[in-house]
Parts: C-alpha cells; structure tokens; sequence
C-alpha cells in the first residue's frame, strides 16, 4: 500500500517576535510564514543555496550550518514564539532545549518533519 500526502499548510504563529528554525525540508513553510508573520520574524535555515530558490534571502533569513548553535545562541525576549522543524532528533533536542530554557508549551512548536 502507497499513501501520497500533499502540504498540509498551517497557520502562522501569532506573535510580535517570531523565530523560524528549520532545514530544507522545512523551507515551504518557512516561506509562508514569512509572508504572513504580523510582527518581527527571522528565519534560521541549515540548507544549500540550491534549496532556497524559492526564498528571497534577505535581512529576516540566515542561512546556518546547523540549527541548534543557531537556537542556543538566540537571546529571546518576552511574548516570543520559537518554531522549529526538522530532523526528528532535532526536533526533540530543541524541544528539551527550549524547556529547560523555561520557555513556556505555549510559546514554541518543535516539529519532527523526518526521521
């Protein structure tokens, strides 16, 4: 048996400080959130120059060569929203990460989007 998905899309996070953590596989989205965001966001993306034809790179987006320096590194201030998606491991460092940080459930998504 074959199951074939499309994007499922979400909503954008509603937050004046938006931070976007992904890798290639997450750059669709981060695209339309930067489109949508009301507020301040920047995009943190561990991927090649070849993956990012889609993405006007300019002053919000960062391309890193890896994600969770580029997370521990962020000073975050109050009403912040974290989203990070990625390798499963990823996923679950900057989750633990961003708990022992004290940031609140409420306050970031962190997305396995492969294994």
């Amino acid at each position: 048996t074959i199951g074939i998905i499309g994007p499922g899309g979400g909503g954008c996070p509603d937050s004046e400080n938006l931070f976007l953590f992904g890798d290639e596989t997450a750059v669709p989205a981060i695209i339309r959130m930067l489109q949508e965001a009301p507020g301040n966001v920047r995009a943190f993306i561990r991927a090649s120059h070849e993956d990012l034809c889609e993405l006007a790179v300019d002053d919000r987006v960062s391309i890193v060569p890896d994600l969770m320096p580029a997370l521990q590194a962020l000073e975050l201030c109050d009403g912040a929203y974290v989203w990070f998606a990625g390798h499963a491991d990823q996923a679950r460092a900057a989750r633990t990460y961003l708990a022992s940080r004290g940031i609140q459930k409420r306050d970031f998504t962190a997305a396995a989007y492969w294994s």
